[in-house]
């Protein structure tokens, strides 16, 4: 007598379409972390095993990937294999693996396992692609708010290695994705800081304000305009005191991302840091002036994470990683853009942040060069500060005039003390024209002030939409700046590095016509413009007094 056919549940016999469906229904949007409820209906039977498992199914954990995660930034810069349903299957499973990490392990436990890196990047990446479920996942589940905290300010490995540096905080990889999570986490933060927090921030931090001769602040040296330059190697300045890490690498680090094998370069340490101790210095010591909008309030604005997309407020900061680790190397993914034509047109407010000019000497002098101070925050003094720039371009590639930097004939580099302008050139600025002449050699230049309307009217002429350095036809930015009557009267001119997006600024003081300052600096996420400032006096190739400044555009 033949055995009776063993008895199926209704699921084992439904079809695989409804079986796939109620798999995605186990899956909630607003609950963050892994689809739990579908390891449980793996169990129940092989058949119904082998009908949603990754392997067999990779269809469905593609939708669950969309579910959970955002994915129209890595699409939009990286390409449309990152829609590929392998690509988001497997990327599913690496985050959730990645973020689990983060949850259950102890920070030194955590930094001292093999995926340190490839995690802290990970992390790093999703926040640069949040458009509406990435930040639920790495704060809500994953926690890396309290990774963070526990990294930097609770004698985390921030400080490790410190006793062989002098004292100093070490400039790693690992270092500045910690720093750059910190600050995207920090509003919630701030919020509820106690005293005793707030002081340990800013001491954790402070040797990127005092020692701005040790931290890089610019993916290639300020002496240095044209990128790739016109000689090789790049020439750079002989004192062993600039950091190294200013220098462009040849060496980029590599990491996997939707399945693709990308080379890019590690954020910088030092504007995260600035960031984060603006914010907190804005609070503590906040200006009184009628003149200056929100000055009872921090003018640095937190990074956003809202429902209603964002990411490409990060897309400048995406492609500096992607492009500028050297000048000489093509990246292997499509280039993005660096700075786009209008962003820094408008009224910036904000403040800059002086050390006492005889602290900062000694510390220079040669008995104190190598050790970091202690304590490591000297006295620093807010300036109120207020820009209204106008934003000029040159629309061919003619138009454009010279420049000055190492590469060309000034072997000290001083072409930076006049924002890489050409030797000898003179500029007269009207109500909407910039005009450049030189007797020596003799020539000419217009460049046009920035026209919103005329711009996107170029945005969506497809002749210009790709040409020039800054897409819509821009070949070269010239801007120029003035303070209001209650600051300091000074005019400022400079230019925009089209290598990076390096804005750099000169300071001319009234009836004087050399320099004062050099103020250098990128806009991180659309928003801040966050640099360093050095006086003129001290050679380019020197450590000088330096200090660091914040701003942000009144919309």
């Amino acid at each position: 007598m033949p055995l009776p056919a063993p008895l199926r549940s209704w699921l084992e016999i439904c079809p695989a379409e409804v079986l796939e469906g109620i798999a995605l229904a186990t899956v909630c949007e607003n609950q963050p972390g892994p689809p739990a409820d579908i390891a449980s209906l793996l169990r129940v039977s092989k058949s119904i095993f082998f009908t949603i498992s990754m392997e067999n199914n990779p269809g469905l954990y593609a939708k669950i990937f969309s579910i959970k995660f955002d994915d129209q930034a890595a699409v939009r810069r990286l390409g449309e294999t990152c829609r590929y349903t392998r690509n988001r299957a497997n990327e599913l499973a690496k985050r959730f693996r990645s973020l689990k990490r983060f949850k259950l392990m102890e920070c030194r436990q955590f930094c001292a396992s093999p995926t340190a890196r490839d995690d802290l990047w990970l992390a790093y990446l999703l926040f640069l692609e949040h458009d509406q479920h990435n930040y639920q996942q790495l704060v809500s589940y994953a926690a890396v708010d309290e990774f963070a905290n526990s990294f930097i300010i609770n004698g985390g490995p921030f400080h490790d290695g410190v006793e062989g540096n002098g004292g100093w905080k070490i400039d790693s990889e690992i270092n500045a994705l910690a720093a750059w999570i910190f600050w995207f986490t920090d509003k919630d933060r701030v919020a509820n800081e106690t005293g005793v927090a707030h002081t340990r921030v800013l001491t954790a931090f402070a040797h990127t304000f005092v020692g701005s001769f040790k931290y890089a602040s610019t993916h290639a040296p300020i002496t240095s305009f044209h990128l790739p330059p016109n000689i090789t190697p790049l020439p750079l300045p002989p004192s062993p005191a600039l950091p190294l890490a200013a220098r462009p690498s040849s060496r980029p680090t590599y990491l996997q991302h939707f399945g693709l094998y990308i080379s890019i370069t590690p954020p910088l340490l030092t504007p995260a840091a600035l960031l984060s101790c603006a914010i907190r210095l804005e609070t503590e010591y906040a200006e009184t002036g009628d003149d200056l909008v929100e000055q009872k309030q921090p003018t640095t604005k937190f990074a956003e994470w809202g429902q209603d997309g964002g990411s490409e407020r990060h897309e400048h900061d995406w492609t500096r990683l992607l492009t500028c680790y050297s000048p000489w190397t093509q990246p292997m993914i499509r280039r993005g853009c660096v700075f786009t034509p209008g962003m820094v047109s408008g009224t910036w407010v904000g403040r800059m942040f002086e050390i006492s000019r005889d602290e900062y000497d000694a510390l220079l002098s040669p008995g104190h060069f190598a050790t970091a101070p202690t304590p490591p925050l000297l006295c620093v003094y807010p300036q109120p500060m207020q820009f209204d720039v106008r934003e000029y371009h040159a629309h061919d590639d003619s138009q454009k005039i010279g420049y000055s930097d190492l590469s060309t004939q000034d072997s000290a580099g001083d072409g930076v003390l006049m924002a890489w302008w050409p030797r000898g050139v003179v500029m007269n600025e009207t109500e909407r024209k910039l005009y450049f002449s030189s007797n020596n050699p003799l020539w000419s230049s217009t460049y046009d002030i920035f026209d919103p309307v005329s711009a996107a009217r170029r945005a969506l002429d497809n002749e210009y939409r790709r040409t020039g350095p800054y897409t819509h036809g821009v070949y070269d930015i010239i801007i120029t700046a003035t303070t209001g009557a209650h600051l300091d009267h000074k005019r400022y001119y400079g230019r925009v590095r089209d290598w990076d997006g390096l804005i750099l600024l000169v300071s001319v003081e009234p009836l004087v016509a050399t320099p004062t300052r050099i103020f250098s600096g990128y806009i991180h996420g659309n928003m801040n413009l966050v640099g360093r400032w050095r006086e003129t006096a001290t050679p380019v190739d020197q450590p000088g007094w330096e200090g660091v400044w914040s701003m942000t555009k009144i919309e």
